[in-house]
């Protein structure tokens, strides 16, 4: 018996390096292909570009990818548990500016998503808790993390996402109105 739990072990560790390192290359390659689209490089190539409301997010995940259907996960918000969610990002920044809603993860610093304003066709709750606001969007640009983690296997939707902003909810969706109604 001892062979075999040492060879497990073995195993069990030599995969989780190799997930860490393989994970640390590719999140440094994909860190230096978006670097510019992290919203401090913006703002100092786009000083005119306000940043309206901004958001972060350590423990639980502040944008969630709701799965087509037939999904039976499920995902704490903090608050509540939420069914149906593919993938959700915890450890990250969303951003509304006048131009864009952008959204980060904080270590490393790597794109989730960037929507134009324009591109938002609606914002609302997405259940009477109030507290997820549902965006859905004609186009956008997804980062390659995002669509491994969020379209691989049962794809998340692809036009539409959830933003777990609590008590600010009712600020973030009064700010994504004017830009879904226009």
């Amino acid at each position: 018996q001892e062979p075999f739990w040492a060879w497990g072990f073995s195993a069990i560790s030599g995969a989780l390096y190799l997930s860490a390192t393989s994970f640390a290359v590719l999140a440094n390659r994909h860190r230096r292909d978006t670097s510019s689209l992290v919203m401090r490089d913006l703002a100092r190539r786009n000083p005119e570009e306000r940043v309206l409301l901004e958001a972060t997010q350590i423990v639980w995940p502040l944008v969630l990818f709701p799965a087509l259907r037939g999904s039976h996960s499920r995902s704490f918000t903090g608050r509540r548990w939420i069914p149906g969610i593919k993938a959700g990002f915890g450890l990250s920044r969303l951003y509304l500016t006048d131009k864009r809603l952008l959204a980060q993860l904080l270590v490393p610093p790597v794109l989730i998503f960037d929507i134009d304003r324009e591109d938002v066709r609606s914002a609302g709750y997405v259940d009477r808790e109030r507290d997820l606001v549902g965006v859905r969007y004609a186009a956008g640009r997804i980062s390659p993390m995002t669509k491994l983690l969020a379209f691989t296997g049962l794809p998340a939707s692809r036009d539409m996402v959830f933003l777990n902003l609590g008590a600010d909810s009712q600020r973030w969706l009064n700010a994504l109105t004017p830009a879904a109604s226009t």
